[in-house]
Formats: C-alpha cells, structure tokens, sequence
C-alpha cells in the first residue's frame, strides 16, 4: 500500500525542527562540535523550507521565529542579537524568494488563487478558493445548529446538501469540509463542543507560559496557526503532529526535575 504523501504536516514538522534547534543552540546545554551540527541543521532546514514553498509552513516557521526573537530580547536581554538574527532571517528569506522557483510559482499561483474568491466555480479548480467557500458553508451549517450542531459523523452529509443548494457552481467532487479547525469543531459539535476543545487543548499553555517553557510556546504556536488553515487534529498522523510534539515540549528535562528535587529538600537534609 502506497504511502498518501501529506507535505502540509511535514512542513510543520520542519518548522518544529528549525526552532527547536535554534532553542537548543540558545539553551547551553549543547557540545561545541554538536552545536555546530545543530546550527547547520538549523539553516538547510530553513532554506528547504523555501523550497518546499508550503504556504502554511513557511507562515508557521516566521511567526514562530519572531515569537523566539522577542523573547530573546525581552527575556533574555540580547535585543542586539535579536535584531541581527532578524535582519540574517530577513536576508536568507529575500534570497529564497529570488532564486527558488518553487517559492516564486507559490506566491504567483497564491495570487492568482485568491483573485478568485469572488467567484464559486473557481472553488473547482483553486485550493484557498475552495476553502473560503467551505467556511461560508460550514457557518450556515452552525447557524442552523448552533449548541450541539450535527456530529462529525454527519458534518459531511450537511454539508454537501448546503453545497449543492446554496453554491451549484461548485462540483460535487469538490465539496470540501472547513479547512479550519475551530470552524471544524464549530460545524461539527457546536459551541459547547468548541469551547471544550479550546479549554483542554489550551490550558497545557498556561503552564507553558507560567514556567518560561519557551519551546513549548512555539509548538503551541505552530500548531496553532496550523489550526486557521487546515483541520489539523482529524487523522492520526495529525494527530501526533499536533499533540506529540506538544507532550514531547512539556516533559521536564532531567536538569529540571534534579533542581525541583533540590529546591524540595529542607534545610536538615541539606546539611545532613
């Protein structure tokens, strides 16, 4: 069996990959030799970023990188090195998009694509297109159900009558679900199913942010700019992109958990 080729997830994963390098390299805790290597992993990844030219992907991996350069100011206190590793990513990207083709057809075909939007038949033929026009779809379908709405197993079925009868332009082959995961939950379980899906999946951010865990935060971020444009928790490879990693960032390093052990000793088993 052949393997569905998914480079949407995979370009997550290589933004994941890039910041997490560069959090590595920041934290000290690297060899000299192995730094190195993570450094020059760090910048083939981002220029095969460039080259890949997955429109969400590269989203994802800049507002992540700004995410990180603030808080190395902020936090830590380097603007200067902040500021010059801005102007190096600036750099690195207007050169991607000078001498990548990949890159160069992505933006024009983004063009093109979204000077459709006005237009339904273009949904059969234009990737964001397509998707604008399953978010109005998805909503009618909310309106109509708002509290509990139709369940995911009949999402697909609703949809498809609203499709045929709101928008016949569009072919039934080209009816797609909301390549949004809030407006998925939305459509799919209503408000409250919503509201508790926001509740579980965001709360582990609140440790995040209230522990300094930095490389969590940006997974949280990935995911979640992940989540505006693709339904990103809806199968199981999507699933381990979107939680895995999550849990993976979360779990204290074993330097955390020897200094919380420290700090838990009483000054008698200190001396002792």
């Amino acid at each position: 069996m052949l393997t569905k080729p998914d480079h949407i997830r995979f370009s997550l994963l290589v933004s994941m990959a890039v910041l997490s390098g560069v959090v590595m390299v920041f934290s000290n805790k690297l060899a000299p030799k192995m730094r190195q290597v993570v450094i020059g992993a760090a910048v083939l990844l981002f220029l095969f970023k460039h080259l890949l030219a997955v429109r969400s992907g590269i989203v994802t991996m800049y507002a992540a990188g700004l995410l990180w350069l603030g808080w190395l100011g902020w936090q830590m206190g380097r603007w200067r090195l902040a500021f010059a590793g801005a102007a190096l990513v600036a750099a690195l990207g207007i050169a991607c998009v000078l001498f990548f083709p990949t890159l160069q057809n992505k933006i024009i075909n983004t063009r093109t694509d979204t000077e459709q939007l006005d237009s339904a038949q273009a949904a059969n033929n234009f990737s964001v297109t397509a998707r604008v026009y399953s978010y109005q779809v998805a909503w009618i379908t909310v309106r109509e159900h708002p509290i509990l709405s139709v369940s995911k197993v009949k999402l697909q079925e609703a949809m498809a009558q609203q499709y045929s009868y709101r928008f016949p332009e569009i072919n039934p082959d080209r009816y797609v679900l909301p390549h949004n995961q809030f407006i998925y939950n939305l459509a799919a379980y209503g408000v409250i199913g919503l509201l508790l899906f926001t509740l579980g999946f965001y709360y582990p951010l609140l440790a995040a942010i209230r522990q300094r865990n930095i490389l969590l935060m940006i997974i949280y971020l990935i995911v979640s700019i992940s989540f505006v444009v693709e339904y990103t928790l809806e199968s199981n490879i999507e699933v381990i992109v979107g939680l895995f990693f999550i849990l993976l960032a979360s779990t204290p390093t074993c330097t955390e958990e020897g200094s919380e052990a420290r700090e838990l000793l009483t000054p008698q088993a200190q001396l002792a």
